[in-house]
């Protein structure tokens, strides 16, 4: 969940796409205001995106 915390935190902070994270990595007093040790990079939250995106995928062909 940290992953998604520090995306989203990064989108409302002004940063661009999966770049999102990078620009928390960069803030220290964002990463104590959302209380986290630390930010994924940007190849990270891409993966852990397409790994949300292919997740989706195959539950849809069940329905």
């Amino acid at each position: 969940m940290d992953i998604i915390q520090t995306g989203v935190a990064g989108l409302l902070s002004g940063a661009r796409g999966t770049f999102a994270t990078e620009k928390v990595r960069d803030d220290e007093a964002l990463l104590d205001l959302l209380d986290l040790k630390g930010a994924p990079e940007e190849a990270t939250f891409w993966r852990y995106l397409q790994g949300l995106g292919q997740m989706v995928y195959d539950a849809s062909a069940f329905c």
